[in-house]
């Protein structure tokens, strides 16, 4: 299990996640409309790859705002 807030998991699982949003950062991504399909297709992506591994993302209150299907 991966656990984490999400500008440290995202750019981990991909250093380019925020090409073509329009954010300078994922703090700044997970504020507009478009975090959830991103968050998502993240998740998909890194399970592909990493089937075995859970990834848990938490915001800084320690809520789960995403982890892999």
């Amino acid at each position: 299990v991966i656990c984490g807030l999400p500008g440290l998991l995202l750019k981990f699982m991909n250093p380019a996640v925020l090409e073509g949003t329009g954010c300078a950062t994922v703090e700044e991504l997970s504020a507009t409309p478009l975090w959830e399909a991103v968050a998502r297709r993240e998740l998909r992506v890194f399970q592909v790859r990493y089937p075995r591994v859970r990834v848990v993302i938490v915001d800084r209150d320690g809520r789960i705002i995403g982890e892999s299907p």
